[in-house]
């Protein structure tokens, strides 16, 4: 199994991980001798004599993961959370059903949808673009979360 065949790999960039290697105190390394001659620096990171190669990071996640001492789906849900703020106008045009919000003001998880600046669920309940406690994913008529849909710079 691939990471990116993992729920929480969907729409997982190879400059997302890039990001949460800096934060973590990866860095790129300078020159490295491999098999065919030395790779030129910039091109591997490395941690704790662990090194990635820069231009495969995606088939390097479980390496990543078990050198900072996790599983590859703990690694996959910090660097891709499930759950988004507010969606893009694209992405919400772009499922033409619900969406789940889970609301962190008070712990609880609903179903509704977009109309402009509201989220309109349970009868004449909302939640407005401005309230940053509220965290979104498209879900079907049952509430299963759903992939995102394919929307260029989202």
């Amino acid at each position: 199994m691939k990471a990116e065949d993992f729920d929480e790999g969907q729409g997982l960039t190879a400059d997302t991980v890039r990001e949460w290697l800096k934060t973590q105190g990866w860095v790129l390394g300078p020159a490295e001798r491999d098999g065919d001659g030395y790779l030129p620096p910039g091109q591997f990171w490395m941690k704790d004599g662990v090194s990635i190669w820069d231009a495969a990071l995606m088939p390097q996640l479980f390496k990543i993961a078990n050198s900072e001492g996790r599983n590859v789906q703990a690694l996959l849900r910090d660097l891709n959370p499930r759950l988004m703020p507010w969606p893009s106008a694209a992405l919400i045009a772009a499922h033409n059903g619900p969406w789940l919000c889970f609301c962190l003001e008070d712990a609880t998880a609903c179903m509704g949808r977009f109309d402009g600046h509201w989220f309109k669920h349970s009868g004449n309940h909302v939640i407005e673009k401005r309230d940053h406690w509220a965290f979104f994913w498209p879900c079907d008529g049952r509430g299963n979360k759903v992939p995102l849909p394919a929307v260029p710079n989202v």
